[in-house]
């Protein structure tokens, strides 16, 4: 990873891409590994899942919103989910299931 290099960014900016990596399980902030160029930086796991952006802050703005929109998703899939297994308890609840089928879908 290149070294993150914000002159006028206050201290506790500076120490939360440092410490980006070990809080989110390897969410970074970075320029190309071998072919570093002063406006592309990019975010994500791995070397960047977005960019490039022209600058190391750009991209930190840029990595929250594409991790708040993978939050987004997800949690709109688990409550279509929730929702789905909500009616097929229902569903089970109205039919004459022996009990240890029902057990199987109330646990």
């Amino acid at each position: 990873m290149s070294e993150i290099n914000i002159p006028n960014a206050p201290a506790h900016l500076k120490k939360l891409l440092q410490e980006l990596p070990k809080q989110t399980g390897g969410f970074e902030v970075s320029q190309h590994f071998h072919q570093p160029e002063a406006n592309e930086w990019y975010s994500g796991w791995s070397g960047g899942d977005c960019g490039p952006y022209n600058t190391a802050e750009e991209a930190l703005y840029g990595g929250i919103r594409w991790l708040n929109r993978i939050y987004e998703e997800a949690a709109k899939e688990r409550d279509e989910y929730l929702a789905e297994l909500q009616e097929l308890r229902k569903q089970l609840d109205g039919d004459h299931l022996p009990p240890e089928w029902k057990r199987a879908f109330n646990p």
